[in-house]
């Protein structure tokens, strides 16, 4: 975002979450003389004070999109419901490593899916709908497969080697999510996004570039999967 305050230029990155990622000083704009107001009108409001409201307004609208959007990463369980922590507490006992949360809303309903490796070594899938009730029973993840050495790590795009983002940008798509699986010296970077009319798809890139599976719809999309079982 970009927008003037007084005679200065300022503008603000700000992340799907709300949380202000880049911001630019307003260097220069106290420095200006304010005028004296007149005797009971009312007084003007300082450029700082405008510029403030004009960002919590922004971080206000973002989080609105986030919260309504088709799609999200979740950072931890503290950003799940009450109900749905409790409902996944059991099946993500013992495990050692970093669970994946995504949140999908579809025709005002919202499921959370849950990604996490058991400590035996075997990558399970989950999901659960916001009153905390299991609609797909843990089972072998169809997605992140790997064996017992595997490990999934979520990445930004600036962290994918140059080869894998000019494969991924020649696929076109928004709201990517970049997994990288590790298994040994062997990486592949999964990644899911939204295609022009909506559906979520998901690739497999390798290190060097080569897709290693082509795009596809997301297997592992809570509202596909119970779509097939018919709930």
């Amino acid at each position: 975002m970009e927008w003037d305050v007084g005679e200065q230029r300022t503008s603000e990155i700000v992340g799907t979450n709300g949380k202000v990622l880049v911001a630019s000083p307003l260097a220069g704009v106290a420095s200006n003389p304010q005028p004296t107001p007149n005797p009971g009108s009312p007084t003007p409001v300082p450029a700082q004070a405008e510029a403030a409201a004009q960002l919590a307004a922004a971080r206000d609208e973002a989080a609105a999109a986030a919260a309504s959007a088709p799609y999200q990463l979740l950072s931890d369980a503290g950003q799940l419901p009450p109900a749905v922590r409790q409902a996944v507490e059991q099946p993500l006992a013992g495990v050692t490593t970093a669970p994946l949360f995504q949140r999908f809303t579809e025709n005002g309903r919202t499921l959370y899916s849950v990604h996490y490796t058991t400590p035996e070594g075997r990558r399970n899938f989950m999901a659960v709908d916001s009153g905390g009730k299991v609609v797909i029973e843990p089972r072998k993840s169809n997605w992140q497969e790997g064996g017992k050495n595997a490990t999934f790590e979520v990445v930004g795009a600036g962290q994918l080697p140059a080869e894998v983002r000019q494969a991924i940008e020649q696929q076109g798509g928004t709201n990517h999510l970049f997994l990288q699986r590790t298994e040994g010296s062997d990486r592949t970077f999964l990644v899911q996004y939204d295609a022009g009319d909506g559906k979520r798809m998901e690739t497999h890139v390798a290190a060097d570039g080569k897709v290693v599976v082509k795009p596809r719809n997301a297997r592992e999309q809570p509202f596909t999967i119970l779509e097939r079982k018919g709930d």
